[in-house]
């Protein structure tokens, strides 16, 4: 079948996820549970950007399943997020007891120790009179400014505030102008302009040439400690000997194992054995798999026409247009179609 014939080149065993990666084998750790994991009220490109910074523990829903992408969030809420961000969850403790920089947070408030190690990161300001207004509604011109300054970006930028960072932000491609407009920031467009955020470059501003300069990895990967392997096909899962070997197309083979993690969220409806022959991408922290997103669909039923000519195969109603690299099913023969990115590429 046309997915073995792309298994060519030279095996070599890797320890750590590179790009290049064709095949991946996955021997997994026992798992209490797989499960799907989403909110019930964000779809498309927001739902794949939610249910990634969800898995890397960045932003939390609600307790009836739901994201309200479309509500704003506090400067106190937004302050927990870029701490997080940074990895720091673990070094809080330092902070809880720390003075407070401003006159309306206090030691005890349970926004304390976010405000504290972001402001101590250079991440946030105040308003003048030492106030922070914590549960303000955070304005979208301030969440670009503290997710650049995540990045490495400060008030050395040329020109005014706000204007500054929402051109940079823009430049970046975390923004389109066109649809910017400096109103609450909502939870949905935190969530998108983060997850973009988070494989980019971080910089660092050097006085001596004065501008930015790379100053390493991403922010993923600096802080975070994770990487995306994106657009890979899961060729086979083994439920018994918990692994799942994964292909992407490239020129060179590759093989490494990862451990997936106990409490592995699925983005989707499927289970561990139901990933097998669809493109996913697989959220790593720390080395390992931490969440799943499914990005391809299958379409199961009989074949009710099947046209050589055009190569449209009608299953369930729906006519697939078939890749000429695969052959025709027979009419009347039940089957299972995978599309992905409006293609079949294999049937069963």
């Amino acid at each position: 079948m046309p997915l073995i014939k792309q298994c060519k080149g030279k095996r070599k065993f890797r320890q750590i996820a590179l790009p290049a990666i064709i095949f991946l084998l996955v021997f997994l750790l026992p798992i209490s549970e797989i499960h799907a994991s989403g909110f019930t009220d964000v779809e498309g490109d927001t739902a794949s950007d939610v249910f990634t910074l969800s898995v890397l523990g960045i932003i939390d829903g609600y307790p009836d399943g739901t994201f309200r992408p479309h509500h704003g969030i506090s400067r106190a809420e937004f302050a927990k997020i870029t701490v997080t961000a940074l990895g720091l969850e673990n070094t809080l403790d330092l902070y809880a007891t720390a003075p407070s920089h401003f006159i309306d947070v206090k030691t005890g408030d349970w926004y304390h120790k976010y405000v504290t190690a972001a402001v101590e990161q250079g991440i946030l300001k105040g308003y003048p009179g030492g106030v922070f207004k914590p549960n303000a509604p955070l304005l979208a011109t301030e969440a670009l400014t503290m997710i650049l300054r995540l990045l490495g970006y400060n008030d050395h930028l040329p020109g005014s505030w706000p204007h500054n960072y929402v051109l940079k932000a823009a430049e970046l491609g975390l923004i389109d102008t066109k649809d910017f407009t400096n109103s609450t920031a909502t939870r949905a467009f935190v969530a998108t302009v983060l997850n973009k955020a988070l494989d980019l470059q971080l910089v660092k501003w050097d006085n001596f040439f004065q501008g930015f300069f790379p100053a390493g990895k991403t922010l993923r990967k600096n802080f975070l400690h994770g990487e995306i392997l994106r657009e890979v096909k899961v060729f086979s899962t083994d439920n018994k000997h918990r692994r799942m070997i994964v292909i992407s197309e490239n020129e060179n083979l590759e093989t490494i194992s990862l451990d997936v993690a106990g409490d592995v969220a699925i983005l989707g409806d499927f289970s561990f054995a139901e990933l097998k022959h669809h493109y996913v991408n697989c959220i790593i922290q720390n080395g390992t798999i931490k969440g799943i997103e499914i990005l391809s669909t299958a379409v199961s039923g009989e074949v009710e026409a099947v046209s050589p000519y055009t190569r449209v195969v009608t299953v369930n109603g729906i006519d697939l247009v078939f890749n000429h690299s695969l052959n025709l099913p027979p009419k009347g023969k039940e089957i299972t179609v995978y599309l992905y990115k409006d293609k079949v590429y294999l049937w069963q």
